[in-house]
């Protein structure tokens, strides 16, 4: 069973709070709903009540929609805020979009609110997933970079013509070269005088970057002489 969509709204006018709830019943959706109209209230109920979205009038004389959207900006900002007021000329649309406003709906067409609760709704949920999958590629990197760095074998990264763009600690232990001597270089230098076939392991790794992994033995020789 789905929870209740929770809905801070931010109104000094009672009448048109009931209003804007009347509206949000039209929805189909299942919600609760909060009132406050100060900066003391709207902070505890940020805190207590932790909405999933807020609805706020622009203009009121003690505490504006402006001064409750900067507070949701600093913190909550992945929480959907819309204006909801009387008039709102071109400019300070723009400015509350700017601000951080997600949407906003004029009083006198209150019809379009379903319209922009669904939207912000959905906005939001496509924000949560974006930002599970970058925290899914940045662990994934992670490991990447975990595995690259301690694995005792050796690990090279090459461009299409061999030459290599990055090698692992394993690769610096097994030839006893520095990291920094790879880079730039094709690999004939590891390879065993007359001990190779270079063409065919070329074509092996041809191979592989055009998905088709290859095992081979390979002859390679260290920096001390010594063939392995």
């Amino acid at each position: 069973m789905k929870k209740p969509l929770k809905i801070l709204i931010v109104e000094d006018n009672p009448s048109d709070a009931k209003l804007i709830q009347l509206e949000l019943s039209k929805t189909n959706k299942e919600f609760e709903s909060r009132l406050v109209q100060d900066e003391k209230s709207f902070l505890n109920e940020l805190e207590t009540f932790q909405p999933d979205l807020i609805l706020s009038d622009y203009d009121m004389p003690q505490f504006t929609g402006l001064d409750a959207l900067e507070i949701a900006k600093r913190k909550c900002p992945e929480i959907p805020f819309i204006i909801v007021t009387d008039t709102l000329n071109e400019e300070i649309a723009v400015k509350c979009i700017r601000w951080g406003a997600w949407d906003y709906v004029l009083k006198d067409r209150l019809v379009h609110l379903g319209h922009a609760v669904k939207n912000t709704i959905k906005l939001k949920a496509e924000n949560e997933k974006k930002k599970l999958i970058e925290e899914a590629l940045k662990q994934s990197e992670k490991d990447y970079r975990d595995l690259f760095n301690n694995a005792t074998d050796a690990i090279y990264i090459q461009d299409k013509e061999g030459r290599f763009l990055n090698v692992n600690q394993g690769a610096v232990d097994m030839y006893g070269y520095p990291k920094e001597f790879f880079i730039g270089k094709t690999p004939g230098f590891l390879s065993a005088p007359g001990k190779n076939d270079m063409k065919k392991i070329i074509g092996f790794v041809k191979d592989a970057y055009n998905g088709k992994p290859r095992q081979y033995d390979f002859w390679g020789i260290r920096k001390n002489g010594e063939v392995f």
